[in-house]
């Protein structure tokens, strides 16, 4: 009983991307804005639920603070008292290297389904495939900021070992 009240107590997440970095769904004030918005059923259901809503979800691109191309999406978010700016690649297209790191040096958080360069740093946390594949997926709180993981350290679970010895 005590665990349901915690769940239904617990804020529901600003941002949440997934373990591969291909998907991420934004809080808005009318529900989650999908940056794939064609993403499949099921993708779009889970990360619904995840968001706490069952209002059906939004394109990122369609949003008001958004500035979305073929290959890259940025927008800003509005959290305790803070402008928040995200900007997340959309395609598997390289984008030239000056302007990706100079849009990492103007950005909070950087998302991408790649490994990003080194020389990409953005202000507060860089989500590309080498840092994913430690955590797994992550969900968001924004006000205050909080990061939680899928994959936390320490797991042994079997699904989450792959390589290592005794993993699948």
């Amino acid at each position: 009983m005590a665990g349901i009240w915690v769940m239904l107590a617990a804020p529901a997440p600003d941002l949440i991307v997934t373990g591969n970095g291909r998907h991420a769904g934004i809080a808005t004030g009318h529900g989650m804005a999908l940056l794939r918005h064609r993403a499949g059923d099921y993708m779009r259901t889970t990360l619904s639920e995840l968001s706490g809503t069952d209002a059906e979800p939004l394109a990122l691109a369609d949003q008001p603070a958004a500035h979305c191309g073929r290959d890259m999406c940025v927008t800003v978010l509005e959290k305790g008292g803070r402008r928040w700016r995200i900007a997340a690649t959309r395609s598997g297209y390289p984008v030239p290297w000056t302007s990706l790191v100079a849009l990492c040096g103007r950005v909070d958080i950087m998302i991408a389904d790649r490994r990003l360069p080194d020389a990409c740093q953005p202000r507060w946390l860089k989500l590309d495939s080498a840092v994913l594949k430690r955590t797994g997926g992550v969900s968001i709180r924004l006000d205050p900021p909080m990061v939680r993981m899928v994959r936390q350290p320490g797991d042994r679970h079997p699904w989450s070992m792959t390589g290592q010895r005794g993993g699948r």
